[in-house]
């Protein structure tokens, strides 16, 4: 699965990313180093968490006025190398975070299991891919998180936003070309979030919108909507735009054609089909996309 660390970078370029102090007492299990496991829900007493092959995270990171805090701590569910008799045992950790804004508290013990974040009633389990990456804009701090089911490439990111001026947000993200992995999907999923999040703010910073539309899109494409709010925004059409649209968003490709993809979304509640037309560059390096319009 590609190393989704480089799908913000191009944050960096107009929006401060942390400098964090990240407590690490071991290497990253990132799913291309963690063995195949099996699952079991073992009661906590009966687990030295000593034991588990991975340990837990923490950051912890002032910068601009914000102040964040979180770490990871066990909930009582263990993988199993299903490859050494199960000798071999990984804890399934979830997120406890803190943030304040200026010393105003944003965000108290929020917990966040990869259950909940997931949000998946089937009985389908997941763990976290690796601690989420953190970026701050004057207005929002965004966490890009990733669960993933063992043993499949089965994952699910989504970009949390916690503004001072409104309740954490949630956008569902995409890295997908119909059925097989693609970095301008992911790109294009990443700016869709954060830009629909930054005008839908109350008081909208002109500055950081101006500033991600230069990174991502061609001129024309900025100014047509630089000044464009949440009602009928070109990107979607028409409609009020609301998060729990990018639930139901995917891509898929246009016969013969490099520069456009096709971007299917249902209007949820409503569940009629919706396709737009996402014309684009490909870049050789972040931001990975140079969007040059969006039509039917």
């Amino acid at each position: 699965m590609m190393n989704r660390l480089l799908l913000f970078i191009f944050i960096c370029s107009f929006l401060s990313a942390c400098n964090s102090t990240r407590n690490e007492t071991h290497n990253n299990l990132s799913e291309d180093s963690v063995p195949h496991k099996g699952l079991t829900k073992s009661p906590q007493q009966s687990i030295n968490e000593t034991s588990f092959a991975n340990k837990p995270e923490s950051i912890d990171t002032v910068h601009d006025g914000w102040h964040l805090t979180m770490e990871e701590f066990y909930d009582g569910t263990v993988y199993k190398d299903k490859y050494d008799n199960g000798n071999t045992q990984y804890a399934v950790y979830a997120l406890r975070i803190n943030i304040t804004k200026d010393g105003k508290r944003i965000i108290k013990d929020k917990v966040i299991t990869p259950k909940s974040h997931s949000g998946k009633t089937d009985g389908t389990e997941f763990m976290f891919n690796n601690l989420p990456d953190v970026f701050f804009s004057p207005t929002t701090c965004y966490l890009e998180m990733y669960v993933c089911e063992p043993e499949t490439d089965n994952c699910l990111g989504k970009i949390l936003a916690f503004s001072p001026s409104c309740s954490v947000s949630e956008y569902y993200l995409t890295d997908c070309m119909g059925e097989e992995i693609d970095s301008s999907t992911s790109a294009i999923s990443c700016f869709f979030a954060i830009y629909m999040h930054e005008i839908s703010l109350p008081y909208p910073s002109q500055t950081v919108i101006d500033s991600l539309l230069r990174a991502y899109c061609a001129p024309a494409l900025s100014e047509k909507l630089s000044h464009r709010r949440l009602t009928d925004n070109p990107i979607w059409g028409n409609g009020k735009f609301k998060p729990v649209w990018t639930k139901s968003l995917y891509f898929e490709s246009v016969e013969n054609k490099t520069d456009r993809a096709k971007m299917k979304f249902r209007r949820l509640p409503d569940t009629t089909l919706v396709s737009r037309t996402v014309y684009f560059q490909p870049l050789p390096r972040h931001p990975w996309v140079r969007l040059t319009d969006i039509g039917n």
